[in-house]
């Protein structure tokens, strides 16, 4: 059963660390970690991005921009609460 709960923690095992990578391979590992997310019952993901130098010129922006246009499993994203990282990350909620 997936949580109905509206408070979600960062934790590692929701956690994806995209810090690195170019658009090509952070979309295959958010789509790997969205999988497991599925299979293990949870409903939420953590993407770290980190932050970026000129704002919509990085991972964070093509990141968020692909999850609003191209995926069926998200519900809904923002970037996370300031408790669990800020804008460095983006909370990723599925269905």
């Amino acid at each position: 059963m997936r949580s109905n709960s509206n408070l979600h923690l960062r934790v590692d095992s929701n956690t994806i660390d995209l810090r690195g990578m170019d658009f090509t391979d952070a979309q295959s590992a958010i789509l790997d970690q969205f999988s497991q997310t599925l299979l293990s019952s949870s409903n939420v993901v953590y993407i770290l991005h980190g932050h970026e130098a000129k704002k919509g010129s990085g991972l964070k922006s093509q990141i968020r921009v692909w999850l609003k246009k191209k995926q069926k499993n998200v519900v809904s994203f923002a970037p996370a609460d300031r408790g669990d990282g800020g804008d460095a990350y983006t909370k990723v909620l599925l269905k």
